[in-house]
């Protein structure tokens, strides 16, 4: 019996602003990132990540993470540092936690257990 697909919904996209005063685009997910839901994903995560410099994308409601999920995650990760920013993860689920970890990820997408974490060290802006 063939398992019906659980779309990938669109939390939030948002900003913050952070103590100083650098702009964050907050991509917020939920449910699963597999081949049926990887345009929809691979589209918010470009959205958000043109919006500003640095991107964070919360995990903490993804339920899983394909492959081509990561390798999208990555592309934008380099995306964002080629304009002088960065992509953090926050809060991954266990399961989307333990993908990661067995992708060996860790140097490549930081995790952080939260947005205040993950924005901690953003540089003054200029001015």
């Amino acid at each position: 019996m063939k398992r019906p697909e659980t779309p990938t919904h669109l939390i939030s996209i948002s900003r913050i602003q952070s103590a100083h005063a650098r702009e964050v685009s907050v991509l917020r997910l939920r449910g699963v990132v597999r081949e049926t839901t990887g345009p929809d994903f691979r589209a918010r995560l470009a959205e958000a990540g043109a919006r500003s410099t640095f991107l964070v994308v919360d995990l903490s409601e993804l339920e899983y993470l394909n492959s081509a999920g990561i390798g999208m995650l990555l592309r934008q990760a380099r995306n964002q540092e080629r304009r002088g920013g960065w992509l953090r993860l926050v809060s991954p689920s266990s399961a989307v936690a333990m993908i990661l970890k067995l992708a060996g990820l860790g140097e490549s997408l930081p995790v952080h257990v939260d947005l205040d974490e993950a924005v901690r060290d953003l540089p003054p802006r200029a001015a």
